[in-house]
């Protein structure tokens, strides 16, 4: 458990300088979310509500933070920009591995679609969507 923001954002956030932007894992959804400043600071009055910290103190403490999270522009288009994978609510198919997997926060998702992976003979994926995983792998 995340005890304070310093620990939350050490291991979830990414900001990028040039446009002020957020990038914040929700461990939830496991997916990242994209946020300025006012939304970041409301985002964290949400999840630390138990803490009863003020709208000032968790925006100073999100410019603390960012830091410690700088990340190129050129980086984060590198990380974020990843057609082998697709997301489903519970779990990601890997075009490249050709396998299902857990969702992690090293895929870099913005969204999932809106389906539970259910097993169905994994392996014919390219049969069942060959023109999807050919737009994907292209």
């Amino acid at each position: 458990m995340v005890h304070t923001l310093k620990e939350f954002f050490v291991e979830n956030l990414l900001f990028i300088p040039q446009s002020h932007d957020y990038y914040v894992f929700d461990e939830e959804l496991c997916l990242w979310k994209h946020f300025n400043l006012e939304e970041l600071t409301y985002f964290c009055l949400v999840k630390f509500a138990d803490r009863n910290w003020c709208f000032n103190t968790i925006q100073q403490g999100i410019k603390s933070a960012s830091a410690h999270a700088v990340c190129s522009l050129e980086k984060l288009q590198q990380i974020f920009i990843n057609r082998s994978l697709i997301g489903f609510k519970n779990k990601v198919w890997n075009l490249k591995k050709q396998q299902f997997e857990n969702l992690s926060k090293d895929h870099y998702l913005f969204s999932t679609l809106s389906l539970n992976y259910e097993n169905v003979n994994a392996k014919n994926i390219i049969q069942i969507a060959p023109k999807i995983c050919q737009w994907l792998l292209a």
